[in-house]
């Protein structure tokens, strides 16, 4: 699989920084829990990524409208932010995990230093958690994080609830993500079905995203995500996938399916045609090391 287009913002390096992937070490007990600290991947996308039946990979991934969260950071915390985006993960970063055994019951705490940031460098410092509980048939979540920024010590908030229900032949999800800071905010709300075909899965998605803000142009800008997928497992951790995605846009919204090439909207003073589609498609071999 390959699909072509500019790399994400949130795939570029802030000043400093060599490396864009996990990267942690661990002390872990089964009856005391982990601790945790490093580079990892941040609890609010723990608790997304876990109700997306996608996994937020690929053309049909739920993370495809987070470029507005990182045009955001880069007006809240400067554009090193965007690169260090903590929708995403997150640096320094000290967590606990929950011992397994508690009954479903399962999460994280975590706290990161900015290290001497500054407003052209990113963020000072950042605080959230996860808690959930996944117990036969139910999981359910929510998680927070907060980043503040170094000047006026403003708050990049995101927040997400959710939960699954497996019927056995058919699995539901219903969740939401929301990103506020300061008049800015943004809810993608997620409704997925997925549902086993022999040895393979079939999965669906709707993604909705609703911006609002200071301008009545950002309220009009929102943006839909239907996606639709099958995965053939070979193995336990091999399988063979195909998936395809549409995203509709609204006003003068320009998201694009992840990969995919930037997307414009026409407009004019006597002819404005709103925004654009993006769509894409993909099918390839995926193994789980």
């Amino acid at each position: 699989m390959r699909t072509l287009g500019k790399a994400p913002i949130s795939n570029m390096l802030p000043p400093g920084q060599f490396w864009n992937r996990r990267s942690t070490v661990s002390l872990a007990s089964t009856r005391f829990g982990e601790l945790r600290m490093g580079r990892d991947w941040v609890s609010t996308h723990n608790a997304w990524t876990g109700f997306d039946p996608f996994i937020t990979l690929g053309v049909a991934s739920a993370n495809t409208f987070r470029s507005a969260a990182s045009r955001v950071l880069t007006q809240a915390f400067g554009t090193a932010a965007a690169g260090a985006d903590p929708t995403l993960q997150v640096s320094n970063a000290v967590e606990y995990f929950l011992p397994g055994g508690l009954g479903g019951v399962y999460g994280n705490v975590v706290v990161t230093a900015g290290e001497g940031a500054t407003p052209a460098t990113g963020f000072t410092r950042g605080a959230g958690f996860r808690l959930g509980y996944a117990r036969g048939p139910v999981d359910v979540a929510v998680a927070l994080f907060d980043t503040k920024n170094a000047a006026a010590n403003s708050k990049f908030r995101d927040f997400v609830t959710g939960g699954t229900y497996d019927f056995g032949v058919v699995k539901l999800a219903v969740a939401q993500r929301r990103w506020t800071y300061l008049s800015d905010k943004q809810a993608n709300t997620l409704l997925a079905v997925s549902a086993p075909i022999g040895v393979g899965l079939l999965r669906v998605s709707f993604v909705r995203a609703n911006q609002s803000g200071a301008t009545a142009a950002q309220n009009a800008n929102d943006a839909s995500l239907l996606g639709i997928g099958y995965l053939h497992n070979l193995s336990k951790r091999t399988a063979l996938y195909a998936q395809a995605a549409r995203v509709s846009n609204k006003g003068a919204a320009t998201f694009a399916v992840p990969g995919g090439p930037a997307v414009s909207n026409v407009s004019s003073a006597s002819n404005y045609f709103g925004g654009r589609a993006s769509s894409g498609a993909e099918f390839g071999l995926r193994h789980h090391f």
